[in-house]
């Protein structure tokens, strides 16, 4: 829970801000996957990949998203 907290508050901060580069004004978005490690894993390879899996469900749902494996 905490670790979706922090993601969260993350991706307002990037939200809120607007970056100026070559006279254009741009707005950045982030999209995150998170995942706790489990027992029994086989090392850190497996909640990576849920964490993958959950950082591209965000991008499916449109972005801009914070997304807990299950």
């Amino acid at each position: 829970e905490g670790g979706f907290l922090l993601a969260e508050k993350i991706l307002k901060r990037v939200e809120e801000k607007e970056i100026t580069f070559g006279g254009e004004l741009f707005k950045v978005t982030v999209t995150a996957g998170i995942a706790v490690s489990r027992g029994g894993e086989d090392g850190s390879d497996d909640c990576v990949r849920r964490a993958d899996e959950a950082l591209f469900m965000g991008k499916a749902q449109g972005r801009n998203r914070v997304v807990a494996a299950s």
